[in-house]
């Protein structure tokens, strides 16, 4: 009577791996990506991309920030990044930065040295 249990419990632990390997062979097939977040554009010759930040955003207007000395000096030459000011009608105004890495894994970095480098004063952490 044991080993009439052991050999359900076996055929049902094979049931469920063969069930298991099959549904993600499924999903890994029908996989759909949606609209990317960034998109970017290849710079021929060259590791870095330009990464294309949309014009207006709901009802922001916006204006390209060039970056400065403080993040093209210090970030590795193979790090893309872009910026982007968005304003609305009443005058408040948001900066959308994008910074992408590139294989050098130093452009991962602390708010510490990234804030100041934009320009912001940390006053309390």
């Amino acid at each position: 009577m044991k080993s009439k249990y052991n050999g359900m419990v076996l055929l049902a632990a094979i049931a469920l791996m063969v069930a298991a390997a099959g549904t993600l062979n499924w999903f890994r097939t029908h996989h759909k990506l949606g609209k990317p977040g960034i998109v970017v554009t290849e710079k021929p010759g060259t590791v870095v991309v330009d990464i294309d930040l949309p014009a207006t955003v709901l009802n922001y207007v916006s204006t390209n920030v060039p970056q400065g000395e403080s993040v093209t000096n210090t970030l590795p030459p193979d790090t893309s990044y872009a910026q982007r000011r968005y304003f609305d009608t009443n005058g408040f105004w948001v900066n959308a930065n994008v910074v992408l890495m590139g294989a050098d894994r130093t452009s991962i970095h602390k708010p510490e040295y990234c804030l100041p480098g934009q320009g912001f004063q940390i006053v309390n952490q």
